[in-house]
């Protein structure tokens, strides 16, 4: 039976000598693989929309024993950006395709993470890749609802900016408070700024946004560490060893 879905190139690569195997997470379907025989020749129908990165229409069907799908029809609905500008700014999108790629899972459609990543994948030049792809990391753990509340002391309920966060249980300590554990990062204001910003704003109106080094750095341990303690099949990505 033909199925048909829209959704985002997350991983694409040569099966044989002809064919491509794509991952696909669609809006309905969840991540998918497909293959695509005959992808691979310079004359194929799918040439052009199997990139990661570019989000296509797919007609696909299931063979009984196989573990992919077979890819019979394609269209392109967005293309991809991710070697259109900057190394910078492709460094930001593979990263959050491969992010994406590495916590989805097949046969659990993710509606909130499809629309989030189709969003981020229209986004172009930004005035800090990096800071652009921590904000994508901080709306994705809200997506999957494993943000944690960064400002709020989780001992008395107060402000926590100034204190700590420890990122082993996802809590925040106000200055004041002195049973927060040794292994804490600390939540100055910028980088508070930075989290409510990212949380609050559109990726169109973060990508204009810059931020001092220290906070900077900050910020993404604070992410880091909380996707690596709470967010199952987490690695840090690749292609962020491109993004300084």
């Amino acid at each position: 039976m033909l199925k048909k879905d829209e959704g985002a190139v997350l991983r694409s690569g040569k099966s044989g000598t002809s064919s491509r195997i794509v991952t696909l997470l669609g809006r309905r379907s969840g991540k998918i693989r497909l293959l695509a025989k005959g992808a691979a020749k310079k004359d194929s129908p799918f040439r052009g929309a199997l990139e990661p990165g570019a989000v296509i229409e797919a007609v696909y069907y299931y063979k009984d024993g196989r573990d992919v799908y077979f890819l019979k029809e394609a269209s392109l609905l967005a293309p991809a950006t991710a070697g259109s500008g900057t190394l910078q700014s492709a460094a930001s999108l593979l990263a959050a395709l491969e992010l994406v790629d590495q916590i989805t899972y097949a046969g659990n459609p993710e509606p909130k993470v499809s629309e989030l990543i189709e969003s981020y994948l229209e986004i172009g030049e930004s005035a800090d890749s990096l800071l652009l792809f921590l904000a994508f990391e901080t709306k994705l753990l809200d997506a999957l609802g494993a943000l944690p509340e960064f400002g709020t002391c989780s001992a008395c309920g107060r402000e926590a900016w100034g204190g700590r966060y420890d990122p082993v249980n996802g809590i925040s300590f106000c200055a004041s408070e002195r049973s927060a554990p040794a292994e804490t990062i600390p939540l100055s204001e910028p980088v508070g700024r930075l989290l409510r910003d990212a949380a609050a704003r559109t990726f169109s109106e973060f990508a204009r946004l810059s931020a001092e080094e220290g906070a900077r750095k900050t910020f993404g341990l604070l992410l880091h560490w909380t996707y690596t303690y709470h967010v199952q099949g987490y690695r840090l990505p690749n292609a962020l060893k491109l993004l300084k």
